[in-house]
């Protein structure tokens, strides 16, 4: 069973525009969810490298890996990642890296969803939008 609660979903604003957001519970651990706010970690091709890395350290291959934004950066090591920030908005915290590498993948197959048109009610691609005049 995973240490975090993880809801990925989609918002939909009224101009058209989509936004992929995670929110993470419990709320010690929230911050996690900032490291898609400014749209990199919403790539399938950075988030397979991502995976890949994480993968590589929890196997041993690899002694460290790190990842992240400015709102959340993750330095993962084979048994524990610290997640930080630039601003010092969220306290840093250490977490089984097995947890970030099992949230990545989850995150990375909630990208594919969306991308093959999986997510119920929600039409791919993108309607076109018709300026109001």
């Amino acid at each position: 069973m995973s240490l975090l609660n993880k809801q990925f979903y989609v918002t939909v604003r009224q101009n058209g525009s989509r936004h992929l957001l995670m929110d993470i519970q419990p709320s010690e651990f929230e911050s996690l969810g900032a490291i898609v706010t400014d749209g990199y970690y919403v790539k399938i091709a950075v988030v397979e490298d991502v995976v890949i890395g994480l993968q590589s350290v929890v196997s041993g291959e690899c002694e460290s890996y790190h990842f992240g934004t400015e709102w959340c950066f993750i330095e993962s090591q084979k048994e524990t990642s610290v997640a930080s920030n630039a601003f010092e908005y969220y306290k840093p915290f250490s977490i089984p890296t097995s947890e970030i590498l099992l949230l990545m993948e989850e995150w990375l197959a909630f990208l594919f969803a969306y991308e093959k048109n999986e997510i119920p009610g929600l039409p791919y691609p993108p309607p076109s939008i018709k300026p109001v005049i």
